[in-house]
């Protein structure tokens, strides 16, 4: 029997893509601000994807995506993942440590947020997330 990037039984999501955005609209309705900004575009049981809408306000002088905004697309692209493998026992989750490397400048347009969730427990897990610019390769 194969197994996933956690070290168990493959299976699928706990929870899909719209039952994670409940779990935003009823838990942090906030994050979004003035309008729906984050979109769930994929989950499985060790990964999701999401989409940052492009937003003039998330650029910063010299017309790239603003750390903080980049930080914002990555926290709750990691939460997605934590969500979708173990359900909504999980709401209550926090970042505890990010380690983030600027390898490339971003575009003024949409990211994307690509996670994997690398080992997980009762009590943390571990993931690695590669953001790009839409329609970029690195």
């Amino acid at each position: 029997m194969s197994t996933d990037a956690l070290g168990t039984r493959s299976r699928t999501a706990v929870l899909d893509a719209a039952d994670i955005d409940a779990l935003i609209e009823t838990h942090f309705p906030h994050v979004h601000g003035e309008e729906k900004s984050f979109f769930i575009e994929e989950v499985t049981a060790t990964t999701s994807v999401v989409r940052m809408k492009f937003n003039a306000r998330n650029v910063r002088p010299g017309g790239t995506i603003s750390g903080p905004a980049i930080f914002k697309l990555l926290d709750i692209a990691v939460w997605v993942a934590v969500m979708a493998a173990i359900g909504e026992t999980g709401v209550d989750a926090v970042t505890t440590h990010c380690n983030l490397h600027f390898l490339a400048k971003p575009a003024a347009r949409d990211m994307l947020a690509k996670v994997t969730l690398l080992r997980g427990g009762k009590r943390s897990f571990v993931a690695e997330c590669a953001l790009y610019s839409e329609g970029a390769d690195e």
